[in-house]
C-alpha cells in the first residue's frame, strides 16, 4: 500500500505536494517537530526517537533510535552529516541530547549526551560553524563540525527556541515561556550579540513566545510564535515591528521568507 509522509509539527499535520513522497511502512505514529533539507538530502525527527530520511528521488524511510528520545531540531553539515537534537527526558526536564550520523541516517553516533537542558533548535552555518538552543537559556557552539560544544551564556533562563547568527560574531536568539510549560505565565523575548555572545542585548520583549527566525538578507528578518505572532526586522535585528496577526492564530512555528514579499509561515 502507497502512503503519503505526513508532517507534523506541534501537532499539526500537513502534507507538501512538493515534499510528499511515498512513504513504504505502516502508518506513521510519531508527531514530528524537525526538519531540513540540503543537498538532496531530507530528515525530519519527532517523538519517540523518530527519525525519517528522504535521499534524492528515494522513498521515505523511517527508523526508531534507541532509547526512544525525544528530537525536536534537525540539522544538515556540509551537504552530507545530519545532526539530531533534543532529550533524553521531556521538553522542559530532559537532558540534552545532540546524534550525528555520517552515513545520510543509516547509524547515529553521540555528539552530546546528559550535560545541559533539553534542545530545541539546531542550526549549522558553514561545515564546522554551528550553535543549538534550549532550556534554561542555553546555547551552545560547536567550530568543529560537532566535535565538541561550548556553552555561551545568554543571560536569560528563558527557553530559546530559536536561533539566528550571521557570522561568528552578530547572533539572535529568541524565545520565552508558556503556561503549558509549567511556567506562571506567558512570555517572550529576542536577544541580540554583536560579539559572538560575550555581550547581549534584549532587543523585544513580548507576551508571546518566539518560536523561529527566518532572514532575507543581512538586514531584513522575521520571526513567528504564540498568538499568530509575526514580527519583522530592517536593520538586522536591532529594532522588531508587529504584522498583522496570522491566520494561523494560535501559534507559528516556523517562518521562511525567499523575498521580502514572498514567505511561508507553518
Amino acid at each position: 500500500m502507497k502512503r503519503i509522509i505526513l508532517i507534523a509539527l506541534a501537532g499539526l499535520s500537513f502534507a507538501s505536494s512538493a515534499m510528499a513522497q511515498e512513504f513504504q511502512s505502516s502508518k506513521l505514529k510519531w508527531s514530528m517537530w524537525g526538519i531540513s533539507s540540503g543537498d538532496g538530502l531530507r530528515v525530519a525527527t519527532g517523538t519517540d526517537g523518530a527519525v525519517v530520511v528522504s535521499r534524492k528521488d528515494s522513498p521515505w524511510t523511517g527508523r526508531v533510535l534507541d532509547g526512544e528520545p525525544l528530537l525536536i531540531a534537525t540539522a544538515i553539515a556540509n551537504g552530507r552529516d545530519i545532526f539530531v537534537a533534543g532529550s533524553t527526558g521531556g521538553f522542559v526536564n530532559g537532558k540534552a541530547l545532540i546524534l550525528r550520523s555520517r552515513d545520510a541516517g543509516k547509524s547515529f553516533e553521540t555528539s552530546i549526551s546528559g550535560t545541559g537542558a533539553t534542545i530545541y533548535e539546531l542550526k549549522f552555518h558553514n561545515r564546522t560553524f554551528g550553535h543549538a538552543s534550549g532550556v534554561d537559556g542555553t546555547l551552545l557552539r560547536t567550530t568543529d563540525g560537532g566535535n565538541s560544544w561550548q556553552r555561551i551564556a545568554t543571560g536569560t533562563k528563558s527557553k530559546l527556541w530559536a536561533l539566528h547568527f550571521f557570522n561568528w560574531e552578530f547572533g539572535l536568539v529568541g524565545g520565552g515561556d508558556t503556561p503549558w510549560q509549567n511556567d506562571d505565565k506567558s512570555s517572550g523575548l529576542i536577544r541580540r550579540t554583536i560579539d559572538g555572545g560575550k555581550t547581549w542585548q534584549t532587543v523585544h520583549a513580548g507576551q508571546n513566545r518566539i518560536s523561529d527566525f527566518s532572514f532575507v538578507d543581512d538586514r531584513v528578518g522575521y520571526a513567528g510564535g504564540v498568538g499568530g505572532t509575526l514580527l519583522k526586522t530592517e536593520d538586522g535585528g536591532k529594532t522588531w515591528t508587529h504584522l498583522p496577526k496570522t491566520p494561523l492564530g494560535a501559534i507559528v512555528n516556523a517562518v521562511a521568507f525567499e523575498t521580502p514579499a514572498c514567505g511561508l509561515i507553518v
